[in-house]
């Protein structure tokens, strides 16, 4: 391949909750041959609800895809990147200090500890209408709730200057020396609302949290802070679109961008999504609303359990993946005679149950670890149909 002009690149980063990537494409939306990252990376996780991951580390993680990305493109990059996208996973809460400086894990959306501090929330608070202001329910996923827990458990952090960050907006403070969040990383927090494109006074209030605390709002950003600038000497003044919802980039990556056509995203979690215009009024029930930018917003629902219950069954019931897919494709949809509640990570879409768990009901000593393996990828199925149903809505 020539060597590609100065801008006619793309550079694509997505940090998702198991590994982060790098891409670059030409100006045509064409991958660029061997020009790719994929580094995994692995959260710690608990039995008391746990899912965090040290913010550093990720910090870390990403510099090292970026670096390792601009070692394989160097043949053919004779100028500058000519813009950076970055994609990230909605609901993670970080605090830190007024310098960036990292005070707690990095909370990830599917740690539910802050479970019992959201149902406490919703008997304080009117949870239809926060669910109309901000697009989002009061659960554990969401900044409320994870808010209202770490007061109980840091209270330490309510007595100084704590920012109250994203990973996006960490990333970036770390990338360009101040902190920002775009709309669409906002519009997840459950603390934002989505019709006013503020944060939101009532929760604050009831969460004693400054707003001074939260980042302002940007859209692009160019500069690198000098240390990176002259690590990556090629985005040094590239122009980096904010970090966005990853559920919101993938329907406009795979050109749902209307009602009329839904995405199915099944990573480490699931998501069900339509994109639209305006406001839906109100959202309906068991589903969320997002925004991508100014003008697009997503209403759909998310499911805890997705690939991340697919690894669980292959390494608990000790099954190769790939054999397994060409087992199932000759079985007959529910002929293992067993009911599976796939909730092993807990529950968001459509009934955001605080305390769900998973169960298999039905085994006999006839069950074979295929039977388990294919009631559980068929109750994700049926959760998704639950979603589709609320969209038909």
């Amino acid at each position: 391949m020539p060597a590609a002009g100065s801008g006619d690149l793309v550079l694509a980063l997505d940090v998702g909750t198991s590994s982060v990537r790098a891409l670059l494409y030409d100006h045509r939306a064409r991958p660029l041959p061997d020009a790719r990252v994929h580094l995994p990376y692995q959260p710690r996780i608990d039995r008391d609800g746990t899912v965090e991951v040290d913010a550093d580390r990720l910090v870390g993680l990403v510099g090292r895809c970026l670096d390792e990305l601009l070692g394989r493109a160097r043949p053919v990059l004779a100028g500058p990147v000519g813009a950076v996208g970055v994609s990230t996973f909605w609901h993670s809460l970080v605090a830190t200090d007024t310098e960036g400086r990292a005070l707690t894990p990095l909370f990830l959306w599917a740690d539910t500890r802050s479970r019992r501090a959201a149902q406490e929330l919703a008997g304080r608070l009117d949870p239809e209408a926060v669910r109309r202001r901000t697009g989002c329910t009061l659960h554990a996923s969401y900044w409320p709730a994870r808010l209202a827990w770490l007061k109980r458990v840091r209270p330490a952090l309510w007595r100084r200057p704590v920012r109250w960050l994203s990973f996006g907006d960490l990333l970036y403070w770390r990338l360009f020396g101040h902190p920002a969040t775009s709309l669409s990383m906002a519009s997840g927090t459950g603390l934002f609302r989505l019709a006013d494109r503020s944060w939101d006074e009532e929760l604050l209030a009831a969460l004693d949290v400054d707003p001074a605390g939260l980042p302002p709002l940007a859209e692009v950003e160019s500069g690198l802070a000098p240390e990176f600038a002259a690590r990556w000497p090629r985005l040094a003044r590239t122009t980096w679109l904010h970090a966005a919802g990853d559920g919101a980039l993938a329907n406009l990556g795979s050109g749902c961008v209307d009602p009329t056509q839904r995405a199915l995203t099944v990573g480490t979690s699931g998501a069900l999504r339509a994109m639209c215009s305006g406001l839906p009024v109100p959202p309906p029930p068991g589903l969320w609303c997002y925004r991508l930018d100014g003008e697009r917003l997503v209403v759909g629902g998310a499911l805890s359990n997705g690939g991340n219950l697919q690894d669980w069954m292959s390494q608990v019931l000790n099954l190769d993946r790939r054999r397994l897919q060409a087992q199932l494709r000759q079985r007959r949809p529910g002929g293992h005679g067993l009911v599976f509640l796939p909730l092993l990570a807990g529950e968001r879409s459509p009934g955001y149950a605080p305390y769900a768990f998973g169960a298999v009901a039905g085994l006999t000593l006839a069950t074979t670890a295929e039977d388990i393996a294919q009631a559980g990828l068929e109750a994700i199925a049926i959760e998704f149909a639950r979603v589709d149903r609320r969209l038909d809505e």
